[in-house]
């Protein structure tokens, strides 16, 4: 029981506690008051159901860790090493939380945490209560906390990210970080997104009828996109006023995931010094397509070709499934309908949309079966960051990345 005890200890203090072992802290808890009952009762009764308990206990807890695990992000494949901080910018009359990445030359002791305090930021993301990713307050980053203002005046290219409906701002850390290692700024922005404040039925996102999801697509970009939009212009405007990041605020680039994509692409055309956008997934508003000049990148999960029997696997009919990409895709398919050497569309084969962000690291369940969500971050980080030196940096154009995963459609 002394070992039991020394061990527990051991854990706390090297590994931290986090909630997924609560059985097992039970399990050491009424292990040390049977150990002292048995003593003064002597009963081999208890001692068996201590054991018992005990054996489920570590069960319950082995699931719970393999569900949602503590878990290493994939490594930069920048140069630089990098910072991070959170910062509160002003909306009005109220303040939200950014988090930003960018290079650093002094020498940081401490690495960064996933998020410091994930319980509250990630309240409701994925319809989850914000207590269940509470433990990625343990998880660590490539980045460091910074400790210091920075000395260097060397100005880098802005990179703006939006997330999408029903997410948060460190959705893709992992994305993030790595773009931020090849010399960039970027800054994750807080939406402050519900259905409910935009007059929508949360209901609406969990019904599976192609019909529902269309009139939800259409809704999400006639009311919550230019909200978002507004959010970009305004983090944009608040950054500036900051003025102790080492931003090159002539040029700026815009990033999202899903409806965060869509907002990246609205933003370009508000965004005066808007250098490129990328679309990560998202839906396009058709109604913006002729007024997009900005180069633009589209990075497609879609599979025409995805087994009937993995979208079952999935619980998604495949007739629904086929049926709302279908019509997302229309307005891709319009973004490229005119000859333009500035837009590039390319496709991870084996994809599903929650693969283009971090949800596959922090909940492995919403893996795609046949992606493999490292090689495929490596392999997506590259494209985006040749993408954003090409159009904010001025490098040459690369031959495009051949690998097995990758299908370049434009």
């Amino acid at each position: 029981m002394v070992i039991l005890a020394v061990l527990l200890v051991l854990h706390i203090l090297v590994d931290l506690m986090r909630w997924q072992m609560i059985p097992v802290y039970l399990v050491v808890l009424f292990s040390l008051i049977g150990e002292y009952l048995n003593k003064t009762l002597q009963r081999n009764w208890l001692r068996a159901v201590v054991f018992s308990t005990g054996i489920v206990g570590v069960m319950l807890s082995a699931l719970l860790c393999s569900v949602l695990p503590i878990f290493k992000l994939p490594p930069t494949s920048g140069a630089h090493t990098i910072g991070t901080e959170l910062i509160d910018l002003a909306y009005g009359s109220e303040y939200r939380e950014a988090k930003v990445w960018y290079p650093i030359h002094h020498q940081e002791d401490k690495v960064a945490r996933y998020h410091p305090h994930p319980g509250r930021s990630l309240k409701g993301i994925m319809g989850m209560p914000g207590f269940v990713l509470s433990h990625l307050k343990i998880v660590k980053s490539n980045a460091y906390t910074v400790s210091q203002p920075s000395s260097d005046t060397t100005k880098y290219p802005l990179i703006l990210y939006s997330h999408g409906a029903m997410s948060t701002l460190i959705d893709n850390t992992a994305l993030l970080e790595d773009i931020a290692s090849h010399g960039y700024v970027v800054v994750a922005m807080d939406h402050d997104f519900s259905f409910e404040q935009y007059g929508i039925d949360p209901e609406a996102a969990a019904t599976i009828q192609v019909g529902a999801q269309t009139k939800l697509i259409d809704d999400l970009i006639q009311y919550v996109v230019p909200r978002q939009v507004k959010d970009c212009v305004t983090t944009l405007a608040q950054l500036i006023k900051h003025g102790d990041l080492p931003i090159d605020t002539t040029n700026i680039g815009l990033i999202g995931h899903s409806l965060g994509g869509t907002t990246a692409l609205a933003a370009s055309t508000q965004v005066s010094n808007a250098s490129v956008a990328i679309n990560l997934d998202g839906p396009v508003d058709t109604s913006l397509v002729h007024l997009l000049d900005t180069p633009l990148l589209y990075v497609s999960s879609f599979s025409p070709n995805l087994p009937d029997a993995e979208l079952i696997k999935r619980d998604v009919p495949p007739a629904f499934y086929r049926g709302v990409k279908q019509y997302e895709l229309e307005g891709v398919k319009r973004l490229f309908s005119s000859q333009s050497q500035d837009r590039s569309w390319v496709r991870f084969k084996g994809a599903g949309h929650l693969d283009l962000s971090d949800l596959p690291f922090i909940v492995p369940l919403l893996a795609s079966k046949r992606y493999n969500k490292r090689s495929g971050h490596s392999n997506r980080a590259d494209v985006i960051v040749d993408f954003l030196d090409i159009h904010t940096k001025d490098k040459p154009i690369p031959e495009r990345k051949a690998h097995l995963s990758i299908e370049w459609l434009y």
